[in-house]
């Protein structure tokens, strides 16, 4: 009765956005909101039980709990960090609201027991809801994160599955330092996993510049930064990769409990016969191996598989499933590299069985001709890799060949720096959700 009342006397106070004593309905004309697609009109909104529904431009509804937005509120944002502020435990989950609003393209919501209204944008509603949604329009909605513009808009990026005949690997001339090529590079990197760079400086501090175009070097055990990737004597092999051997598809540093997300190799010389590095995309390897074998598939997802790394004085060791996978059900991370595996130390023995059981059926998809981009790495060039998607290999050689390389931490951040710099409202940041 007292949700009733409230209507009632919300429904004195603005006619316009109450039809009836049921529910909370607001109409409202397009042309208020023509500057906004669609699919972020809010067409229909109305309580129920302990949720608002939501109906959009478009026809598609989304429900959302009164503890979902009040947890989400903008006004919860300290001021300039964005940080959430508001305690989540003192929340009220099923106190309707007092009243329901829809201004200057946001929905606002008051609680007798919250001191500021619930402000949440429209745009970023939509392309932040859950439960049943409609990916595609959520994909192409402009997120908006903040009322004051708290990083700007967010333009999805839609990765390109590759396999050997599809991938039409873009290379950018590292002596380009505009940000418009910088910005070019970063989005082929997102999209592919890989991006190729010509014109690489010699001096090794021209080198690192370059480099950190890319990322924050991450420091590790084996290098501050940057490491010589060469062929030594026999008795200082600590890596395969130190030898001439074929090395197989793999990401590295599966062994570390976070493994870097990018990989960058640039080539100091290359006299050697043979060599060529090749790659492959984990999300084809995921998507071959479900319909091959969804039971491998599904065990690869849901089996942790442990990997070391034995050093003088040092032994790191990490679990993870091979693939990880995103909330809609697409690869978020690939680890798996077979010279690092670990024992299966106390894992049941139907778990041991399986492993061995679908492990030829994966590493088949691994090796598979026509997943494979292979490509010789010359001197002054670099490929970079994303390390949390695409595998990198290597064909046996003869001769001598040097590379240089660096892990680095993630590169999203590079891209957040250059909306600033160039003081636009567009950023891309790696979303991984198609």
């Amino acid at each position: 009765m007292a949700f009733a009342r409230y209507l009632v006397k919300q429904s004195k106070k603005c006619p316009s956005l109450f039809a009836n004593h049921q529910a909370i309905l607001c109409r409202r004309s397009l042309s208020k909101y023509a500057e906004l697609p669609l699919y972020a009109h809010a067409a229909n909104i109305s309580v129920t039980g302990n949720k608002v529904y939501v109906k959009w431009g478009d026809g598609h509804k989304n429900s959302y709990s009164f503890i979902w937005l009040q947890d989400h509120s903008f006004s919860a944002l300290h001021a300039t960090s964005k940080q959430r502020m508001w305690d989540t435990m003192s929340l009220k989950s099923n106190e309707p609201p007092s009243s329901i609003d829809v201004c200057d393209n946001q929905l606002v919501i008051t609680w007798s027991f919250l001191n500021e209204p619930v402000v949440l944008p429209l745009l970023w509603l939509r392309s932040n809801s859950y439960g049943e949604i409609d990916l595609c329009n959520q994909r192409k909605t402009d997120k908006w994160f903040g009322t004051q513009n708290l990083t700007g808009k967010v333009e999805w990026i839609n990765q390109r599955t590759w396999d050997s005949s599809s991938l039409q690997l873009q290379s950018f001339d590292a002596r380009d330092t505009t940000t418009t090529t910088k910005r070019a590079a970063l989005m082929a990197l997102l999209q592919d996993g890989l991006v190729h760079l010509q014109n690489m400086p010699e001096d090794i501090t021209e080198l690192k510049s370059v480099f950190q175009q890319f990322g924050m070097i991450r420091r590790t055990f084996y290098a501050d930064d940057v490491w010589k990737l060469e062929v030594v004597n026999a008795d200082h092999v600590n890596d395969t990769a130190m030898t001439n051997i074929e090395l197989p598809p793999h990401t590295d540093c599966t062994y570390h409990a976070i493994p870097p997300g990018l990989q960058l190799f640039s080539c100091r010389m290359n006299e050697a016969e043979g060599g060529e590095s090749w790659f492959v995309d984990g999300r084809a390897i995921y998507e071959k191996l479900k319909i091959t074998s969804p039971e491998a598939a599904h065990f690869f997802t849901e089996t942790t598989i442990p990997f070391q790394c034995l050093e003088d004085g040092i032994y790191l060791r990490a679990d993870g499933p091979v693939f990880s996978l995103n909330n809609h059900g697409a690869l978020k991370h690939f680890r798996y590299n077979n010279s690092d595996r670990a024992p299966l130390v106390g894992k049941p023995e139907d778990i041991v069985d399986a492993f061995y059981e679908y492990l030829p059926l994966l590493w088949e998809t691994m090796l598979s001709p026509e997943l494979a981009f292979e490509k010789r790495i010359n001197r002054n060039e670099m490929i970079v890799v994303d390390n949390h998607r695409c595998l990198h290999a290597r064909r046996a050689f003869k001769g001598n060949r040097a590379f240089v390389s660096v892990d680095s931490l993630s590169y999203e951040s590079i891209l957040l720096d250059f909306s600033v710099i160039e003081g636009q409202t567009n950023i891309a940041v790696l979303l991984q959700i198609t």
